[in-house]
């Protein structure tokens, strides 16, 4: 589904784009989009999707990109660690959730909602806090490059809690739903 038209101007303008450079990569002419921006005109269906996706191609290629929103300061926990320990360091980071690390190389995760699955499951507290989080951790978060576009970052959210930002098979960052919205509201 397309945006309303009436915001084509506001992204435009956004992106620093002219009306000539718009029409120029949605292939109509620098007086169309002005006609369309002034509401002088009902333009077709094709000649809109085009505009909007020489809009979105153009900020996908302007950024932010995942260097730009990720967080450098990664918390990570050992597979070998107590769950407590994980606990301790979920509630004084404020986060919820913690790529689990052997190395410098992710292999699994570990989340607040991991945690109260195997509560729910039956498993007592006192038993949960003491097993190793090796013991309940879930599959790695996935991973994209430093250049990889917000788009990509915000599709993988869909899915999953945290994305790892690997730079040359080393972790540079992560990246979590708040880091998106923080971006966003800068935007």
């Amino acid at each position: 589904m397309l945006p309303e038209i009436g915001e084509i101007a506001h992204r435009r303008r956004k992106l620093g784009l002219s009306q000539s450079a718009l029409a120029k990569s949605a292939g109509v002419s620098q007086s169309m989009v002005a006609k369309i921006e002034k509401g002088r005109i009902s333009p077709g269906y094709a000649s809109v999707k085009r505009i909007f996706e020489a809009l979105y191609s153009k900020a996908e290629s302007n950024g932010p990109f995942a260097s730009d929103i990720m967080c450098k300061s990664v918390v990570s926990i050992a597979a070998s660690d107590k769950v407590s320990t994980a606990i301790g360091l979920l509630r004084s980071k404020g986060i919820s959730q913690l790529p689990v690390m052997h190395g410098e190389h992710a292999i699994g995760s570990v989340s607040e909602q991991t945690m109260l699955e195997k509560l729910d499951s039956g498993i007592p507290r006192e038993k949960l806090a003491q097993m190793q989080v090796s013991q309940i951790m879930d599959a790695p978060f996935p991973s994209l490059p430093p250049n990889a576009p917000i788009g990509a970052v915000s599709e993988l959210l869909r899915y999953s809690q945290a994305i790892l930002v690997l730079d040359r098979r080393k972790l540079a960052g992560v990246i979590t739903k708040a880091d998106v919205l923080k971006a966003v509201s800068r935007l």
